[in-house]
Order: structure tokens, then C-alpha cells, then sequence
């Protein structure tokens, strides 16, 4: 749901970004950092600052293509694919290395603490409090869109760019604006995912959620209720 809103808020505003792999371990990346640096905060704090922290580094990771679409209009689509690559092998690096737990059998961080873990909502499963989450962004992705100035903006270049900007739109700025928040909502997809179900940062620890966006995206025609609507197909 978090990938598939991702690709579709990019989608909408004429950005073919493939890069929510990438932005999703990143996101992952920021989370992990924040909860295993903090252990001792109460989970008030720890969890919503996690999560922050994945929104913040997966909307950078997608504003680094962007910066190159709107600065030097750098085809998205080659950038955001090479960015994953460059996502995945650092966090490789730093499972593998730096931030490897001394002694596990396996390439992984040290467990995050109990305080940054997501609430289970039905015991005995592995839905937890970050479906919530993904369901409000629903909501304020579906009112940003549809509703504010902002959304129509990025609508109109979207659909064309040109009469966009004859219209007096910075397309520069709503390219940077989407792309940070098409990041900042794929790297939700990677902390919710440690901090909920898995609880230790790996390299391998997306099976291409990232990708699977894109399918999710496409199938609810970019449209808000129609990505998760396509999303509950998929993880059913």
C-alpha cells in the first residue's frame, strides 16, 4: 500500500519513478538507525521518531532524482533504477559491516528495542499498527490530491507540462515536491516493515515490495482508493 501510493502520487504527476526499491531501504536504513541509536526512549516517542526518520531518508533518496529531473531534466526513469542499485549495496555494506550484530549467524543489525516495535492489532498475526498508518495516508494522499492547490498543480503538469508552465506553474518545484514525497512514502514501506514485522535491518529483507508498487499502482489506475484496493488483492 505504502509502494503502490508511492509509484501512483509520481505517476500522477507525469514522473514514471521506478525507484521505490531503493527509497524503501533507505527508509528502512533511517528507522533502524533511530531506534537502535535511542533504545531508551518510551515508545511514545521512539516509534513516531522511527518512523519519521524513514519518511525523512526515503524522501531524500527520491529527491536526488528529482533535483537531476527539474536541474538537468535527467530521464527519472534511468536515474531512480540505478539509485536502487546504489541503496541496496550500501545498506549490504553497513549489514555486512559496520552495523552487523558481531554475533549472528546472518548479515543483519542488532534487534530493534521493544519500545520501537509497531503494535500488533490481531494477536497471533503479523498485522500490526503500520496498516493504520498506511490507511490514514490514504486519506491525506487522496485529500492532497484532489483537494489543494498543490495536488491540482502537480495534476496539471502531469498532464501536460508545457500548458502547465505557460499557466505560470513551477514545474521545477512540484517535480522536487513530488518526487521527496514519493520517497518519504515508499521509505515508510521499509520502517514499518523492521519496526513491524521483521525487526532487524538485512540486505535482503524486500522481496521487491518496491517493485510490486508499481503493479499495485498501475492495477488501481493511480488512483488512491483504487491502490489500496489493489494493494489488499495483492497481499491477500
Amino acid at each position: 500500500l505504502f509502494t503502490g501510493l508511492s509509484v501512483a502520487l509520481a505517476f500522477r504527476s507525469g514522473l514514471f519513478s521506478i525507484g521505490a526499491e531503493g527509497q524503501l531501504y533507505m527508509g528502512a536504513l533511517g528507522g533502524t538507525l533511530v531506534a537502535l541509536n535511542f533504545p531508551d526512549w518510551p515508545a511514545a516517542i521512539l516509534i513516531p521518531s522511527s518512523i519519521l526518520a524513514g519518511f525523512i531518508f526515503g524522501g531524500l533518496w527520491g529527491l536526488i532524482p528529482g533535483y537531476l529531473k527539474a536541474r538537468y531534466d535527467t530521464n527519472e526513469i534511468i536515474t531512480t533504477i540505478m539509485l536502487n542499485y546504489v541503496a541496496f549495496w550500501f545498506i549490504s555494506y553497513l549489514v555486512h559491516g559496520p552495523m552487523r550484530e558481531p554475533s549472528a549467524m546472518f548479515s543483519y543489525t542488532y534487534e530493534v528495542p521493544d519500545a520501537a516495535k509497531l503494535p500488533i492489532l490481531i494477536k497471533g498475526t503479523q498485522l500490526h499498527a503500520g496498516f493504520l498508518l498506511a490507511l490514514l495516508l490514504v486519506i491525506l494522499t487522496s485529500i492532497l490530491i484532489r483537494h489543494t492547490s498543490l495536488g491540482f498543480q502537480l495534476r496539471a503538469v502531469g498532464a501536460n507540462p508545457e500548458a502547465a508552465h505557460y499557466a505560470g506553474m513551477n514545474t521545477r518545484r512540484n517535480t522536487l515536491i513530488t518526487m521527496a514525497l514519493s520517497g518519504g512514502l515508499a521509505g515508510l514501506a521499509g520502517v514499518t516493515e523492521i519496526i513491524g514485522v521483521q525487526f532487524r535491518l538485512s540486505d535482503f529483507f524486500s522481496p521487491g515490495f518496491g517493485f510490486d508498487g508499481i503493479a499495485v499502482a498501475l492495477l488501481g489506475s493511480n488512483t488512491t482508493f483504487g491502490v489500496l484496493l489493489s494493494s489488499l488483492f495483492f497481499g491477500l
